[in-house]
């Protein structure tokens, strides 16, 4: 049905990466275990992730490898035909207002990227 679309139409992951829609983790994919790119989509890193606050506090690189993990560690107990898994982690909210940590819910996608390749996408419910 889709496939009809003009490329330049088509919102390939490359745009995506663009346009801010989606964060690429990076050599982080690797080192938390996976095997193929794991990208975050703008409000699951916004949600998880991102750090404004004081360092001492947070540090955004452990947020994003706590977030990373904890998807690894729920695709490996995942059914292997599962496209869509469900995890959450607990995060001090990036406002001046919160210090206590709180529990978030995302999911962790399996799809296609633009040539065909495994690519894994980490979405917050509010993406859906």
């Amino acid at each position: 049905m889709f496939w009809n679309l003009d490329k330049k139409k088509r919102n390939t992951r490359t745009r995506q990466l663009e346009q801010g829609a989606l964060i690429d983790t990076g050599g982080r994919a690797a080192a938390a275990g996976f095997t193929c790119p794991v990208d975050l989509t703008r409000q699951a890193w916004a949600d998880a992730v991102q750090w404004d606050g004081d360092p001492r506090v947070q540090d955004q690189d452990a947020r994003l490898m706590a977030v990373m993990e904890t998807a690894f560690i729920r695709a490996l107990q995942a059914d292997p035909r599962d496209t869509c898994i469900p995890f959450a982690v607990y995060r001090v909210p990036n406002t001046p207002q919160v210090s206590g940590a709180e529990r978030i819910a995302l999911s962790l996608t399996m799809g296609r990227g633009d040539a065909g390749e495994a690519i894994a996408t980490i979405r917050a419910l509010t993406d859906y």
